[in-house]
C-alpha cells in the first residue's frame, strides 16, 4: 500500500480546498446559479436551496440569470446558521446590468442595493446611481428566515415587502419599501452576497412569478381564434 507523505497530503488538500473556491455554476431552486471565485464554497444541501460559505474580509456571491417585465414578481428566502457574527458583515442583493450604470457595486447594480445586516441593525439600502446609503429599518429580521419579494410595479421602480418566518413555511410582513431600477429592460440578474461573513449563509426558494396576460386580452385573443377557424371553413366550403 502506497503512503503519501506529508508533503503530499498538504498538496491534496490545498487542491480540495482551491476546487471548492473555484468560479463555477450550482443548480437549485429550478435555477443555475454562477458562483464566484472569493474564497468562499458554495453547495447545495436541498434542490431548493444554496449555501455561500465565506471568509472575513471577503465578498462572495452568486448570481442567476433573469429577463423580466413589468408585474413579474422575484421572491427568495435568506437564513443565516446561528447567532452573532463579528465584523462589519452584509447580506446583499440587487439586480445586476452589464451595462456600466452608476457607481454602486462596481457600476453593474441596475436596482438599489439591500442590505441585510442583523436583527438589531435591520436593513440598509443604498443607491445604484450613487452608491449612497438612503435609508435603513430596524424592523426585526431574524437570522433563521427572511422573504424578500420584489414586485416591479413600473420600468424604473420595484416595491420590496420584508417578511420574517414565523414557524415553518409561515411568514409575516415586517417592512415593504419602493426601490430604484435604472431600467428593468437593462436587468439580467440577480446577485446575492455575503461580505465580510464566515457563517453558512443559505438562500432558498427561489421564484419568478410572471405577470399574467389579462382576462380581457385572452378573451380577444380566443375570439380571433375562433373568427379564423369560421373564416377558413367557409373558404374550404366555397
Amino acid at each position: 500500500m502506497r503512503i503519501l507523505s506529508i508533503t503530499s497530503i498538504a498538496l491534496l488538500a490545498l487542491a480540495v480546498a482551491n476546487v471548492e473556491c473555484q468560479a463555477g455554476t450550482i443548480d437549485f431552486s429550478g435555477a443555475t446559479w454562477t458562483t464566484e471565485d472569493t474564497g468562499a464554497s458554495y453547495t447545495t444541501p436541498t434542490t431548493e436551496s444554496g449555501v455561500i460559505t465565506g471568509n472575513p474580509g471577503m465578498d462572495a456571491g452568486m448570481s442567476t440569470e433573469l429577463a423580466l417585465e413589468v408585474g413579474d414578481v422575484v421572491s427568495f428566502e435568506v437564513g443565516i446558521d446561528s447567532g452573532t457574527l463579528g465584523g462589519s458583515w452584509d447580506i446583499s442583493m440587487y439586480f445586476k446590468s452589464d451595462d456600466n450604470i452608476g457607481t454602486c457595486c462596481g457600476g453593474t447594480a441596475a436596482t438599489d442595493r439591500v442590505l441585510y445586516r442583523d436583527p438589531s441593525a435591520g436593513l440598509y439600502f443604498q443607491s445604484y446611481a450613487n452608491n449612497g446609503e438612503y435609508d435603513s429599518t430596524t424592523a426585526s429580521t431574524p437570522y433563521d428566515g427572511v422573504l424578500f419579494s420584489y414586485e416591479f410595479t413600473s420600468a424604473t421602480s420595484a416595491e420590496l415587502t420584508v417578511s420574517n418566518r414565523t414557524s415553518p413555511g409561515v411568514f409575516t410582513e415586517a417592512y415593504s419599501t419602493t426601490i430604484g431600477v435604472y431600467d428593468i429592460a437593462a436587468i439580467d440578474s440577480l446577485r446575492v452576497g455575503s461580505w465580510d461573513n464566515s457563517q453558512a449563509v443559505t438562500i432558498s426558494n427561489f421564484s419568478v412569478t410572471s405577470v399574467p396576460e389579462p382576462s380581457s386580452m385572452l378573451i380577444v385573443g380566443a375570439l380571433v381564434a375562433i373568427a379564423g377557424g369560421i373564416r377558413g371553413s367557409r373558404m374550404l366550403r366555397a
